[in-house]
């Protein structure tokens, strides 16, 4: 009984961290304007984590037009996409033909849909403190990897 009541706690707490902590558009990420004509995105996620919904709450701040698909299990969507799961995160978003997945700063997302290299998606593996939508302090660069056929290199760090 403790432990459920500990992990309640942890979890409102986390949710009500992350709120605060996304709620500018800001802060040490910048503005970023998203100049894409695909503004739609769709994100795979667990109905249950506010992390996830925070980063939507981004995107939406972005101009994004975003549609929720929550989901029990996310290895489908993982397989589809082929992630290695030394680079999956808690949830994947889909804008185009490519796949964001986990908490990518939005600078990172600017430049996959500006540049449009050659690449299935992008990936921030984990779930980083001071990424968008988690809560914590941002402690060194943020590494985003590109993904091609499984094969991952570093796409910019941030």
């Amino acid at each position: 009984m403790r432990l459920l009541l500990f992990l309640l706690i942890t979890t409102i707490v986390a949710v009500a961290g992350c709120a605060s902590k996304t709620a500018t558009d800001g802060g040490e990420f910048g503005e970023i304007e998203f100049k894409s004509a695909e503004n739609k995105a769709t994100i795979f996620k667990s109905a249950s984590c506010g992390c996830c919904t925070n980063y939507v709450a981004g995107l939406e701040r972005k101009g994004f037009e975003v549609e929720t698909r929550n989901m029990n299990d996310l290895s489908s969507i993982k397989a589809r996409y082929d992630i290695p799961r030394t680079m999956e995160s808690c949830h994947t978003t889909v804008v185009g033909d490519y796949f964001i997945e986990g908490h990518v700063p939005f600078e990172a997302v600017s430049k996959l849909l500006q540049e449009m290299p050659a690449v299935d998606g992008i990936a921030l593996p984990g779930m980083p403190e001071g990424s968008p939508g988690m809560v914590g302090k941002k402690r060194g660069a943020f590494i985003v990897y590109s993904l091609s056929n499984g094969k991952h290199s570093e796409f910019i760090r941030i």
